[in-house]
């Protein structure tokens, strides 16, 4: 049972895990400038570092519930922003 909790800590976490590295790349930091990202070149890189943070704390198992957490703040305003909704 063990190993299937730490399977799916690990799918779950992924997905956040590979997004936050784009947000690091200056391409993406651009994107989100043009989209009108208020400090995107600070705000963008910090969402990648909450992102990161938050599924390497889900995926190793320690303080996981800060790291969801940590997720939740990353998700609500990126989930928000007008950038990712398409208008």
């Amino acid at each position: 049972m063990k190993a299937v909790l730490l399977a799916g800590r690990i799918i779950f976490s992924l997905i956040f895990l590979m997004a936050a590295m784009g947000h690091f790349s200056s391409s993406e930091i651009a994107y989100a400038n043009s989209a009108g990202v208020p400090m995107a070149s600070i705000l963008v890189p910090f969402s990648g570092i909450i992102s990161a943070v938050g599924a390497l704390s889900i995926i190793l198992g320690y303080k996981a519930r800060i790291g969801a957490l940590m997720l939740v703040i990353f998700l609500l305003p990126v989930t928000f922003y007008i950038m990712h909704s398409g208008a």
